[in-house]
């Protein structure tokens, strides 16, 4: 049964909707017919209790009330989402270099002028611009990590892992907490990548990283 005050899909035996507690009124609530595209809800100001998840799948709404009634992501599934992130990121990298390449060689004659006697001096002005590039390519990663857990919550390669990361309550992450989350990431993999390993012995199966920025990576 729709919810007409926040459209969300619920149980046609259901009082009230579970999402913002509104009461159904006899008649009222639309019936949804066919599949219901699957959704994470993480809570809002409306929520009755804080770390309440509620996902609707094919009609059905499924309530965790608490976040340990999600199994943690572990180190392998954590590891393949990463290469497949590393992999997009270097993919992405390398289209963006080659795409600013080609369109330099095909719209200036820089290949010419650097070949000629005045190639050190046409190389002495490029640096600024050389310089910029680099600075964009090294900003990608962090910023690509950060927005994607700050917004979603997963990245491309936790997506097709079936991986979310949320805090240590349930709670949706933040731009701080996924700033500090990714920081994280460097001290984990600067001190010979133990912060990562440590996935695999830990209870809650938290990284170095989680563990800083007080998150935990679940099953969905």
């Amino acid at each position: 049964m729709k919810c007409p005050q926040c459209s969300f899909v619920n149980r046609t035996d259901t009082l009230s909707c579970i999402r913002c507690g509104h009461t159904f009124k006899p008649g009222e609530g639309q019936e949804v017919e066919g599949p219901v595209n699957s959704r994470t809800f993480l809570p809002g100001p409306k929520s009755r209790k804080k770390g309440t998840i509620l996902s609707a799948r094919d009609g059905l709404v499924r309530l965790k009330k608490d976040i340990n009634d999600f199994k943690r992501a572990g180190f392998i599934s954590r590891s393949f989402a990463m290469c497949f992130d590393i992999f997009f990121l270097v993919m992405f990298i390398g289209a963006l270099i080659s795409g600013t390449a080609l369109f330099i060689g095909k719209n200036t004659a820089i290949v010419e002028m650097v070949l000629s006697s005045k190639g050190i001096e046409i190389v002495r002005q490029a640096i600024p611009y050389i310089k910029t590039t680099l600075g964009i390519i090294v900003a990608i990663p962090p910023l690509y990590f950060i927005i994607m857990h700050m917004v979603f919550g997963q990245t491309i390669g936790k997506m097709i892992l079936g991986i979310q990361v949320v805090r240590s309550d349930g709670r949706r992450i933040g731009p701080l907490i996924s700033t500090l989350r990714f920081f994280g990431y460097i001290i984990s993999f600067v001190l010979l990548c133990f912060g990562f390993f440590w996935v695999i012995v830990d209870n809650e199966r938290q990284g170095w990283h989680d563990m800083i920025a007080d998150t935990v990576v679940i099953k969905l």
